[in-house]
């Protein structure tokens, strides 16, 4: 069945397929014939001696012919399918077919000649001899099947439902796609192909669905009852590839996530009501449920989906905070959809910071740091956290999430300038970084900043450190010494070159460092 990058992979499928069909020799011919306009005056006779002189000046290499056979329409349809049927020469093949993929709608009349004669069992060694290989032609005859529309549906369902070949079943899926909103009869063949397993059919079968448009979805919908696990998948990703426009499969999709005993139907419904969105917020409460299933992929395309559907989903913060206490889940996704619902999920959040369990507690304020900077009233429990909590990846997570909620936690800085001297190397930098953030209203942290950066032997904590003071710019002109110091001492380039965009930010205030710099403009050029 399909992956859950289906969509990307059949898109490069087809691209691939059609820019290495587009790099044969016969086809940059075609390309060359395309282009090229003659002024020849028998060109634009569309009589049928006309035409006949055509393909024979088409079949001796003539240029010109190709556009004035296009030109002709339906006039010249019935000339190049007896060239098709009579011709063995391998280039004219394909520029036969090609031209009447040009001609369009107008050239139905070949359809059943291009696949008889060209697709049938009996016919593909002979392919095989005239052309460098069967998927040559299959790409050259699916897309101009695909150009000449409508009257090519039928039998492009035929070849859908009946050939025994994936790659040609793939290529008339692609094929129908390309008729688009025309091809919705051929919905019920393209729902049943995911029966079958291949990955390569139900990727064009999938795309081919999305192009045709909305008049797919109620088969679609129906098809969620499909006593084939596949078809019912297969169905459920491409609902989601309608998103908004689907919102009539919402009921369906919630008995597939809530009933369905195929974890990956109940995955990709999950998948679908989350790319519908808000429109889907009645499934929140099956989604919640859908948090606690035995399988990943479910429980993970939950949580996807309830960020997705956004602050109507606020119903779920309890039940995502919770998958915090798991070592299933991983904690930046479900703060992902956390941030997604937003400031409805503050409150929880806040509350959550003061849980026994430590992994919630971390998570908790992870995922405060995501919402940010709207998260400003949980600046006092984050103060509070950083001051106070025995786990250094709780004070750490707090720390950050200061800085991300940015001058509104200008109040925490006092408790940022002592976590400068924590004991642990990642709390010290991200309280670095958080002053960083808060400037300029962290001038009072300079001299902290400057201990930092003089002393701390961590060099994540220097950089932050380097980072902060450019940040409050002016106002940290005191750290000019050592910034230069940083620049022509320091071991690590980086924070050498932080050190030279702060000294920058102080501006005319940092007029010292000038002999510095230039040293340092130097040795970077001899070493360059």
């Amino acid at each position: 069945m399909l992956s859950k990058h289906w969509k990307s992979r059949a898109t490069i499928l087809t691209t691939l397929g059609i820019l290495w069909a587009i790099t044969l020799p016969e086809l940059t011919n075609i390309r060359v014939l395309a282009q090229t306009r003659s002024t020849q005056s028998n060109i634009s006779q569309c009589t049928e001696v006309g035409i006949q002189e055509h393909i024979q000046q088409l079949n001796e290499g003539e240029p010109s012919a190709f556009d004035a056979l296009v030109a002709c329409k339906s006039q010249a349809v019935p000339a190049l399918i007896k060239a098709l049927r009579v011709t063995q020469d391998q280039e004219a093949r394909i520029i036969f077919i090609t031209a009447l993929g040009q001609i369009g709608s107008q050239a139905a009349p070949a359809v059943p000649v291009v696949l008889n004669e060209l697709l049938k069992d009996k016919s593909r060694d002979f392919l095989i001899v005239f052309f460098h290989s069967r998927r040559d032609v299959l790409i050259v005859v699916f897309h101009s099947l695909g150009q000449m529309g409508k009257d090519a549906v039928p039998y492009l369902i035929t070849t859908l439902e009946q050939d025994e070949d994936s790659e040609v079943r793939a290529w008339a899926a692609y094929a129908l796609g390309n008729i688009g909103p025309a091809a919705k009869e051929a919905v019920p063949a393209l729902i049943s192909t995911f029966q079958n397993p291949d990955r390569l059919v139900s990727f064009s079968v999938a795309e081919a669905l999305r192009k045709i448009g909305i008049e797919a979805i109620p088969s679609l919908i129906k098809a969620l009852y499909n006593r084939n696990s596949n078809v019912r998948s297969g169905a459920a990703v491409v609902l989601g590839e309608f998103a908004f426009e689907a919102k009539g499969a919402v009921p369906a999709l919630i008995t597939a996530l809530e009933q369905d005993e195929d974890s990956e139907v109940r995955a990709w419904a999950a998948y679908a009501l989350g790319e519908i969105g808000p429109a889907a917020k009645e499934a929140v409460p099956a989604l919640i449920t859908a948090l606690s299933d035995q399988d990943s992929e479910v429980r993970d395309g939950a949580a996807s989906a309830l960020g997705n559907i956004g602050p109507a989903a606020k119903q779920a913060v309890p039940a995502l905070i919770a998958t915090f206490q798991s070592p299933d889940w991983l904690v930046s996704p479900v703060a992902e959809t956390l941030r997604k619902i937003g400031i409805e999920a503050i409150p929880s959040l806040i509350e959550a910071l003061y849980t026994k369990n430590s992994e919630v507690r971390h998570s908790a304020a992870y995922a405060l740091g995501e919402i940010a900077p709207a998260a400003k009233q949980a600046v006092p429990a984050l103060i509070t956290a950083l001051e106070q909590d025995e786990d250094s990846e709780v004070r750490a997570r707090a720390a950050s999430a200061l800085g991300g909620i940015g001058p509104a936690a200008k109040q925490a800085v006092p408790t940022l300038i002592t976590a400068l001297s924590d004991e642990d190397s990642e709390v010290r930098a991200n309280a670095a970084s958080a002053l960083g953030e808060i400037a300029p209203a962290a001038k009072q942290a300079v001299p902290a900043l400057i201990t930092a950066l003089e002393q701390d032997e961590y060099s994540e904590v220097r950089d932050s450190a380097v980072r902060a003071l450019g940040n409050i710019g002016p106002a940290a002109k005191q750290a000019v010494p050592a910034l230069i110091t940083a620049l022509e001492q320091d071991e690590y380039s980086g924070i050498r070159d932080n050190a030279v965009s702060a000294l920058g930010n102080i501006g005319p205030a940092a007029k010292q460092a000038v002999p510095a710099l230039i040293t340092a403009l130097q040795q970077d050029q001899d070493s360059g």
